[in-house]
């Protein structure tokens, strides 16, 4: 019977001492830790570096017409007939001129002679003298300075003296050719048909087509039957025809 009582004891102590055991292996196991997983970062890309954008020149802006202060001493205005031109530099005149007359020379009721009486009679103290037959009768009758415009042939009516001054029917040929070639870029050879005595404006014309890379094609005539015949010869040779207005 003491053998059987002991054997249940030294069970239990056998089961505390393999618990024992097991507890101390897990206490004195302590498990490695893994190694680290070494993830390479990529740099991050450069940014793109954005391509400056080609300067933009500004269009040229043209300057505004500057127009003088308004004229207070009487004006007279002759105009050698009712055209649409003439009559317009009267209407643009009317807004500078504070005291002004017009006198129109196809009026038959009051003729060239009898006009400029009625101007000197007056206290007009300058004559505008508008059209090619006006500037003539003013240099023959006028007492006061006389400002001619619209007159392209000037030269051989000896219009030009101390007090006797124009204005250029044409606006500056520089002007004229820049606007052209802004239509026209490929505009390469201009004709001009011309009488005699315009050498200064020829001048000027090859100055200003030079400045655009324009050849011009001058020819000089004496009569309307040579001027039709050259312009037709050089019509198939030019890209253009500069018309002067030449009235002969």
């Amino acid at each position: 019977m003491d053998k059987l009582e002991l054997v249940p004891g030294l069970i239990g102590r056998s089961a505390l001492v393999l618990l024992l055991l097991l507890l101390s292996a897990c206490a004195s196991y302590v498990a490695e830790p893994p190694e680290p997983v070494v993830v390479e970062i990529p740099e991050p890309a450069p940014e793109p570096i954005a391509e400056p954008a080609p300067a933009v020149e500004p269009e040229p802006v043209e300057a505004e017409p500057v127009y003088p202060a308004t004229f207070s001493r009487h004006v007279a205005v002759v105009l050698s007939d009712r055209k649409p031109a003439y009559e317009g530099i009267a209407h643009a005149l009317s807004g500078l001129l504070e005291d002004h007359s017009v006198y129109d020379l196809a009026d038959k009721s009051q003729p060239p002679k009898a006009a400029f009486r009625a101007i000197a009679d007056s206290d007009a103290q300058v004559v505008v003298a508008v059209g090619l037959f006006a500037a003539k009768v003013a240099k023959s009758f006028s007492h006061v300075p006389v400002v001619f415009s619209q007159v392209f042939n000037f030269q051989g009516s000896g219009l030009i003296a101390d007090d006797f001054k124009g204005v250029s029917a044409l606006p500056p040929l520089e002007l004229q050719f820049r606007a052209w070639k802004r239509l026209d870029p490929d505009l390469r050879r201009v004709g001009i048909v011309l009488g005699e005595g315009h050498e200064a404006l020829l001048a000027e014309a090859q100055q200003a087509a030079a400045e655009h890379d324009i050849q011009l094609v001058i020819r000089e005539t004496r009569s309307d039957r040579e001027t039709l015949y050259v312009f037709n010869r050089i019509t198939p040779e030019i890209d253009g025809f500069l018309l002067f207005p030449d009235n002969r």
